[in-house]
């Protein structure tokens, strides 16, 4: 006789199975990567006055791809210029992922008004800082598992005189469409500025009719478009 009271002589019936139940619910992605970006430059400027760095880009664009069984993993992430020191780290972490799959991150520096258009001239490093398994690193990519760690560094080269005469150029338009807003500048003043400062890329576009007594006629445009 057993006396103890979790034992029971009763019978149980039921139905016993051979094949187990396939379950697709697993757990949530739990792993996760971080991501530290620097921006360098070998310009003294940058150096002395952030602001002067910030002004050479508009944002730094960080994309994250993979996949996690069929379907495709996709993320995007995007750092203001006004964020980045030269050599201060801006950190991140992608978290949520895939801990048995590897994935590819990339980094890009654009222009301030057109985030498709990408700096040229610029060098790119990235180093995987936890040496993970199946790593492979190059200038502008990294690819590793979660949890890794990788770093993207990103240096400006010396400004021409060409390039601090854009600067400064960009600087009086900046300055004059500010001051047109507050009221101080009338349209015909802006017109006066615009002719007067016809090589500044990006401020302007020109717009040539062969057919119009006019010529060229020059109109405020995209800070990329080089174009004259």
């Amino acid at each position: 006789m057993n006396d103890n009271p979790a034992c029971s002589t009763d019978s149980i019936t039921g139905e016993i199975y051979s094949e187990p139940y396939l379950c697709d619910r697993t757990l949530p992605p739990a792993g996760k990567i971080k991501v530290i970006i620097i921006v360098y430059s070998d310009d003294p400027d940058d150096k002395k006055n952030p602001t002067k760095l910030q002004k050479r880009f508009g944002k730094i664009n960080l994309k994250l791809t993979g996949s996690s069984g069929d379907k495709l993993v996709e993320r995007n992430k995007s750092f203001e210029a006004i964020e980045f020191e030269v050599g201060k780290p801006v950190e991140t972490t992608i978290e949520k992922l895939n801990s048995e799959t590897s994935y590819s991150l990339s980094v890009v520096a654009v222009r301030k008004r057109s985030e498709k258009t990408i700096i040229q001239g610029l060098t790119y490093e990235s180093e995987d800082l936890t040496n993970t398994e199946n790593s492979d690193c190059s200038k502008y990519s990294c690819t590793l598992a979660p949890d890794g760690e990788v770093k993207f560094t990103i240096t400006f080269p010396i400004r021409t005189g060409r390039d601090k005469d854009k600067e400064k150029r960009n600087d009086e338009f900046v300055k004059a469409i500010e001051e047109y807003s507050e009221g101080k500048r009338n349209a015909l003043d802006i017109s006066s500025l615009i002719k007067s400062i016809g090589e500044a890329p990006g401020l302007q576009t020109a717009i040539c009719n062969p057919t119009s007594p006019a010529g060229c006629e020059y109109v405020a445009g995209d800070e990329n478009d080089t174009s004259l």
